[in-house]
Formats: C-alpha cells, sequence, structure tokens
C-alpha cells in the first residue's frame, strides 16, 4: 500500500509538474505573441511615418515633373508640326528655284 501511495503520490506530482510546465509555456507563448504583436504594430507605424514623410516631401517634385513632361509634349509637338513646315517650305523653295532656272534660260535663249 505504501508503494502504491507513493506511486500515486509521484503520479500526481509529474502530473502538477507538466501542467504547471505546459502552463508556463502558454504563458511564454502568450507574452512572445504580444510582444510580437507590439513590434509589427511599431514597425508598420514607423513605415506609414515614413511612407507620408515621403509622399509629402516629393509632393513638390512630383507636380513639378508632371508639369515638365506636359512641357516637353508639347514642345515635342511643336518641333513635330514646325519641322513638317520647314520641310514644306523647303520643297517650295526648291520648286521655285528650278522654275526660275528654266525660266532664266528660257530668257538666255531668247536673247541669244
Amino acid at each position: 500500500m505504501l508503494c502504491e501511495d507513493r506511486g500515486d503520490e509521484e503520479e500526481h506530482e509529474y502530473t502538477n509538474r507538466r501542467d504547471d510546465m505546459r502552463s508556463k509555456a502558454l504563458d511564454n507563448k502568450t507574452t512572445l505573441k504580444a510582444n510580437l504583436e507590439s513590434q509589427v504594430k511599431e514597425l508598420w507605424d514607423q513605415f506609414q511615418a515614413a511612407m507620408q514623410h515621403y509622399e509629402s516631401s516629393t509632393a513638390d517634385k512630383r507636380s513639378e515633373f508632371e508639369r515638365l513632361r506636359d512641357k516637353d509634349q508639347k514642345a515635342s509637338t511643336t518641333i513635330e508640326h514646325q519641322t513638317r513646315k520647314i520641310s514644306k517650305l523647303q520643297e517650295k523653295i526648291t520648286a521655285l528655284k528650278q522654275r526660275l532656272a528654266t525660266l532664266n534660260q528660257g530668257t538666255d535663249d531668247k536673247n541669244m
């Protein structure tokens, strides 16, 4: 009987220690989870603050870029139109020079 009581006592002690260890492990897990969640939230808040700072500090530069891009697009269109206009004018000048040369040649032939 003494042996049985001792065995029951040891089993009871083992069960208590096991339950204590499980409880401590669960407490540790809960504490670690809360700490990690806190760190993640802090890092997320830092990221959000950095993102807002970046967006506010670059807003002027972004709008200036868009303004310059639009200006460049308009200038490119103007240059393209002017290039076509110059090309047409050069063709007209060439045609007029040929006509003038033909007329001069005709007058030279009549004068001779």
